[in-house]
């Protein structure tokens, strides 16, 4: 994988560590006054549901399927929706793949937000789910959620850990990554999981950005006219996050800061990792000790295994 910014090419390392420090500062700088307000709000949530400690023995021993929002997932709902019907299997997925997942009625068994400004993730919940939530999330977001929930905070230190003497210092601790997917991979691993498979984890695009039926697109079907179309609209929110190209064997991607410092960090991850990843999404994360598969090559070892 090369990565190219305009026309020129930066080297790796470099580009790595500058990444993670403007995300880094970004997080503070911006987003540092919502979560001391959220953690206040969350309160009486965190008190109620608790942290991660039930959640370890539910996934020890299990398949696990994590689930994004990439474009890529829209081609897989069939298999997906057989795979989770599969004894020992597991199906985690990301807020904004929750709604488009239940109208193709595929009812995931944890879905995960650190979601800290409000979004309508949740205008529709099943009671079966289990929600894991960042314990700065947006109460809003919350609130409309209809079934349990458990709370973690993440593993960084300096100013945060105030915030995470505010939510509970018991509730457990996960690594950020980035993205709300790095943060359900690095909760899997620590429950001593079977296999790990990621579906709909693109971190990069080239004619759609997200899957379809998402409360973004919904919003945008509003707004549909002769002059901005389904794809047109698709292709103006992948010209604006143009930030990179990601060269890859299946060709050339796009990606921006968030995404690509998510690609870093999995990468990385599964380097130094005793644990393979299935990674199913296009084009999604490559490097040692990541099995590039299609989905239905892993729903074979499901099968056979069952």
């Amino acid at each position: 994988m090369s990565l190219q910014k305009g026309s020129l090419c930066f080297p790796f390392f470099m580009e790595r560590a500058e990444l993670f420090k403007k995300l880094n500062e970004g997080i503070i700088d911006e987003r540092f006054h919502l979560f001391k307000n959220n953690v206040l709000k969350n309160k009486p949530l965190i008190d109620q549901f608790g942290g991660l400690r039930d959640i370890v023995p539910l996934l020890r021993g299990k398949d696990v399927i994590i689930a994004g929002a990439g474009s890529s997932i829209d081609r897989e709902m069939d298999l997906l929706r057989e795979a989770v019907s599969l004894s020992d299997v597991i199906l985690i997925c990301a807020d904004m793949s929750y709604l488009p997942l239940l109208k193709r009625h595929i009812v995931p068994d944890f879905v995960i937000t650190c979601e800290t400004s409000p979004n309508d993730y949740f205008s529709v919940s099943d009671f079966s789910s289990h929600l894991l939530a960042f314990s700065c999330s947006s109460n809003s977001n919350l609130r409309r959620w209809k079934g349990r929930m458990s709370f973690y905070n993440w593993m960084m230190k300096g100013e945060y850990e105030n915030l995470w003497a505010k939510a509970g210092t018991a509730l457990g601790y996960v690594s950020t990554g980035s993205t709300v997917i790095s943060q359900a991979v690095s909760l899997a691993l620590g429950c001593g999981i079977k296999s790990l498979a990621l579906i709909g984890n693109d971190l990069a695009y080239k004619d759609s950005y997200y899957m379809k039926g998402t409360f973004r697109s919904m919003k945008d079907e509003l707004n549909y006219s002769r002059f901005a179309t389904c794809d047109s609209v698709s292709m103006s929110y992948v010209r604006k996050a143009r930030q990179f190209v990601v060269k890859t064997p299946l060709g050339d991607f796009y990606s921006h800061n968030q995404f690509l410092a998510a690609k870093y960090w999995l990468e990385d991850l599964f380097s130094k990792s005793n644990l393979s990843l299935i990674e199913c999404s296009i084009p999604g994360c490559r490097g040692t000790n990541i099995i590039n598969v299609r989905f239905e090559k892993y729903l074979k070892y499901l099968r056979e295994r069952a």
